[in-house]
């Protein structure tokens, strides 16, 4: 079977042998560098129900809502109008316990990593939640962080090109030296709403781990191991 990889030549040489693990992008060293903020953000929805893009809003901004958290306090207060913090989700209160845990949790991972989590880091949690659920359910399966994506067909390949790459990157057939390749349906990555809780985000790596495919399913290739082109 042929496989096609999106690829940036100038990371990934021609005519060498190419470890996966070893292709560490940008936005792969990224991810791994912000687990601890991604895992303290699903703990916050997964304790209190709230939507992960709440969490994330909570994340990117509570160190600024130190006055009005320590008002609700000084009045006796035990939940917090989540609208007061900027975050608009079906669940309006959020225990004052809950956001000052999560609040000097989240203040600490920031002063040992010097990293902030952006609204715009979304994929990065994902990525943090598809790992979770390989480690805990699925371990026998590749991992998305130390693979290379492909595609077993040329279009797939190019109709990523165009909606998720610039002209950095070219199509490149690629030969599999050594290791181990598993399809999934990508739709159940690309396709998660944003507005969905860890519980329900859950949901969805499950089905993409579990090899459950869409209606319309775009099936990528993870191959963990050795390869060339």
């Amino acid at each position: 079977m042929k496989y096609y990889r999106v690829l940036n030549q100038s990371e990934e040489p021609s005519n060498a042998q190419l470890n996966s693990e070893h292709q560490l992008s940008e936005f792969r060293k990224q991810v791994i560098a912000m687990f601890p903020h991604s895992k303290a953000v699903c703990n916050l929805s997964k304790s209190t129900g709230i939507q992960l893009k709440g969490a994330m809003c909570l994340a990117q901004n509570i160190p600024y809502f130190s006055d009005i958290v320590r008002q609700f306090i000084n009045n006796g207060k035990e939940l917090c109008p989540l609208i007061e913090l900027c975050v608009n989700d079906p669940i309006k209160y959020i225990k004052l316990d809950d956001l000052i845990e999560f609040s000097n949790n989240y203040i600490g991972i920031i002063n040992n990593t010097k990293l902030y989590f952006d609204i715009d880091n979304g994929n990065v949690l994902w990525e943090y939640i598809w790992e979770y659920v390989r480690e805990n359910k699925y371990l026998n399966l590749p991992s998305r962080l130390k693979s290379v994506f492909l595609f077993n067909n040329k279009k797939e390949a190019s109709d990523f090109f165009k909606n998720y790459r610039d002209d950095r990157y070219s199509i490149c057939e690629i030969k599999l030296l050594s290791g181990e390749t598993e399809d999934f349906d990508m739709n159940w990555f690309t396709d998660v709403p944003c507005d969905v809780t860890f519980n329900d985000a859950i949901k969805y790596a499950e089905s993409y781990w579990g090899r459950k495919q869409t209606p319309q399913p775009i099936i990528e290739t993870l191959h963990q191991g050795l390869y060339s082109w």
